[in-house]
């Protein structure tokens, strides 16, 4: 049976015999190859649609099957079907990359390469950037991010050779609308003021900001010496001793209420006078630690060691820079759900382990402050950190990190090398903050052997089929295995272009893009 389409033209009163309706222009024909596909695979699941909008060129059939069979021996089938099946595989794998690509595109995410945007869902799964000093990473991610208008809400941002500040605040004030704030611990004159102490919502935050503090002083000295400094121990007695001095100044007025006064206060009177104070507070809180700290304490000797330990880790607090600006609040992290807002956090660069103590609380406090001041109807928040092994620990990072998502807090980090995060976290914690930062990137250059092995198994393998020949005087004959190799080999993600970046997308293939470097001449 022959069907012709007929189709009736009022403009000339008679039935017309009319193909185009149906097939005339790119657009018609590609929606019938697709509506052909999709009906054939639900019988053939093997049945693959051809690539949309592909410019390969058409191959007729005799040329096809020269070129399958050119140096293969015709008279192995088992071959043929090897090279047919390695060809379907390659065929599936370009699909899956298709449908990563349909799943993750987005123009409201962050940004990672030059021609891929993420869907904002995918920017609040987090991400983590890979590379060694100088391959890329603001100039790749972050520029590109904080000179677009795409990204919704508020935003924190690490900046420590303060190159981020100085190029973007302007375009982020003018364009996008956000009220600009520089917070410069180093250059009081120039810098908004935060105090952590009067921060504190509470008894129970006082106690948690001593331990914070006492951590990040000990990993300070780690870090800027590369020696480990006095047990754990030791900063565990000294913590009830601070905790009970930053509850009695939080208590007074201004100019008091800071961790200056309450560091001074430590070293300055002895025990007596320290017993004599707190003892006859009101707080029972201040009570408890302190009667904590006394139980410990105990001997002469134990009482100078604990305040020995205090002193050192908390030296940086006898820098004016940092109490002048940790005098008072002259913000609330809590208005940037309410306010588009960004906030430039400067420093210079060889002054981040020396200023830990004060940054990564400071931090922490932040991400605390955003979680608990979530509504669904509020501001989303985006942090980055360029050189987050450099900035001290973060409080329940590992916990944080988990249910940030749901919080509409997208944060990004970029790492030199995962034995960074091991370092300050611990092998078990930090391995939670990797698997709950989604998206994954790495930049050319990456030379840790630890990181790209963590990486090249994150990629997962592929199967190849391996021919073996074997030759003798009767005759030729081949045997064939299957086996699994990586997608990428660590020497391959060491060698990566200098403009390019992979990128591991929650459960996507990997793709590997070309970096945004559009920006670069700025």
């Amino acid at each position: 049976a022959l069907i012709i389409p007929k189709f009736y033209d009022e403009e000339k009163n008679k039935y017309e015999l009319r193909s185009n309706i149906y097939f005339d222009g790119k657009l018609k024909m590609q929606n019938w190859q697709t509506q052909y596909a999709d009906h054939m695979s639900q019988r053939f699941s093997n049945l693959m649609r051809g690539i949309k909008g592909s410019k390969a060129r058409h191959t007729d059939i005799k040329t096809y099957y020269n070129l399958i069979t050119k140096k293969l021996d015709l008279m192995d089938d088992k071959q043929i079907i090897a090279y047919a099946k390695r060809n379907f595989l390659m065929e599936k794998r370009v699909k899956e990359l298709e449908l990563t690509l349909e799943d993750i595109l987005g123009n409201n995410g962050l940004t990672i390469s030059k021609d891929i945007q993420l869907k904002e869902k995918y920017g609040f799964e987090g991400s983590v950037t890979f590379g060694p000093t100088g391959s890329g990473k603001s100039t790749s991610i972050f520029i590109p991010n904080l000179l677009s208008n795409d990204i919704r809400g508020s935003i924190i941002v690490s900046d420590p050779k303060e190159e981020l500040f100085k190029l973007t605040s302007k375009y982020q004030e003018t364009i996008c609308g956000r009220k600009v704030l520089k917070f410069s611990p180093l250059e009081p004159d120039k810098s908004e003021k935060y105090n952590l102490l009067t921060s504190c919502k509470d008894n129970s935050e006082v106690i948690e900001l001593a331990s914070t503090l006492l951590f990040n002083g000990a990993l300070s000295i780690e870090l800027s010496t590369g020696k480990k400094t006095g047990g754990a121990e030791w900063i565990q007695m000294a913590e009830p001793l601070l905790a009970a001095a930053l509850l009695y100044a939080k208590s007074l007025e201004y100019p008091f209420n800071n961790i200056e006064f309450a560091f001074k206060m430590l070293i300055a009177l002895d025990t007596d006078a320290l017993d004599k104070l707190f003892m006859e507070c009101d707080n029972t809180d201040i009570k408890m630690q302190w009667c904590i700290f006394k139980s410990v304490g105990g001997a002469d000797k134990t009482e100078g060691s604990i305040k020995i330990t205090l002193a050192s880790n908390l030296k940086l607090f006898a820098d004016s820079r940092i109490n002048s600006v940790n005098m008072n609040n002259s913000f609330n992290i809590e208005n940037f759900r309410k306010e588009p807002t960004i906030l430039y956090v400067c420093y210079p660069e060889n002054k981040s382990s020396y200023l830990a103590p004060y940054i990564a609380p400071f931090f922490s406090q932040c991400m605390s402050k955003l979680i608990e001041s979530y509504d669904d109807n509020l501001l989303p928040i985006t942090m980055m950190f360029d050189e987050f092994g450099n900035i001290g620990m973060l409080n329940n990072m590992s916990i944080n990190v988990a249910t940030i998502r749901s919080r509409k807090i997208s944060m990004n980090i970029c790492l030199q090398s995962i034995t960074q995060l091991f370092q300050i976290y611990g092998r078990e914690n930090g391995k939670a903050i990797l698997n709950n930062l989604k998206t994954k990137m790495i930049l050319p250059g990456l030379s840790d052997i630890e990181t790209n092995d963590y990486l090249s198994d994150l990629c997962g393998n592929k199967e190849i089929t391996v021919c073996n020949t074997n030759v003798n005087k009767q005759n030729t004959t081949h045997s064939y295995s299957k086996t699994k190799i990586k997608l990428f080999e660590n020497s391959e993600l060491r060698c990566l272009e200098d403009n390019q970046i992979l990128i591991i997308t929650s459960n996507k293939q990997p793709i590997l893009a070309y970096q945004n470097l559009s920006l670069i001449h700025i």
